[in-house]
């Protein structure tokens, strides 16, 4: 009886011992992916309040690194209403510019927050 239960024991530790590095490997990957994305919408909420303080055209910030980082994470719809039609944006006036500009930046504003619930980092 004690031969089986050492044997059992030996067993249970080389289970353990294949398994504990893969589960500490797989705890540490979703830690650094969580990490990765907290980062992203911590990053992208500052950009967006600086952009809404700044005088930039509002077709340069498609073209920002910061942008293009979050962009393939958005929903379809939301992407489309955010870029929107370029040669219908360069065309509208000066008073129509802060208006859409606020306006995709209030959409992309709900995109991560959007994102942000889904990857439950609330």
């Amino acid at each position: 009886m004690e031969i089986l239960n050492l044997v059992a024991g030996i067993v249970c530790a080389a289970i353990t011992a294949w398994f504990t590095p893969f589960g500490k490997f797989q705890v540490a990957k979703r830690r650094a992916r969580d990490d990765y994305r907290r980062k992203l919408i911590n990053d992208s909420r500052a950009y967006i309040s600086s952009l809404l303080k700044s005088e930039e055209p509002e077709t340069l910030f498609l073209d920002d690194h910061q942008y293009l980082a979050l962009r393939p994470y958005l929903d379809a719809v939301s992407r489309e209403q955010i870029e929107g039609n370029q040669t219908k944006i360069q065309s509208e006036n000066k008073v129509m510019h802060g208006i859409m500009k606020s306006q995709r930046l209030l959409e992309l504003s709900k995109e991560i927050d959007r994102l942000e619930i889904t990857w439950k980092l609330v």
